[in-house]
């Protein structure tokens, strides 16, 4: 899958359903420099509302402020992302992981599934 051709519309979604059909999206090491903005794009794009997606990356690497700032970013008709982020150490390597719960609609009140599905983690 070429994110920026999914992103352009040259490209298909990856599923039979189309956009925002992906009940758990995974990805490690896959932010870095420009491609932040790309993560966090796709993942508005795939991740169905009350979906939830997993994202490991370096500590430091950057990138990672401009991701969190786009699947946080407050946009109409786009439920965006509640986010918890854990430190974890493999073999010397500091990590950061990502647990982004996909909202079911703007409004917190509702009650979100994703966030509950996130504190049963």
């Amino acid at each position: 899958l070429e994110w920026e051709e999914l992103l352009d519309g040259t490209s298909p979604p990856p599923t039979e359903a189309g956009d925002m059909a992906i009940d758990l999206l995974l990805g490690s090491d896959v932010i870095w420099g420009h491609r932040g903005i790309l993560v966090g794009r796709v993942a508005r794009r795939l991740v169905r509302p009350g979906g939830l997606m997993i994202i490991s990356a370096q500590e430091g690497r950057e990138g990672l402020d401009v991701f969190l700032k786009e699947v946080t970013a407050e946009t109409p008709g786009n439920p965006w992302f509640d986010v918890e982020v854990c430190k974890a150490s493999v073999a010397g390597e500091k990590l950061l992981i990502f647990l982004c719960g996909r909202r079911c609609s703007g409004a917190p009140e509702e009650g979100d599934v994703a966030k509950a599905r996130m504190s049963a983690m």
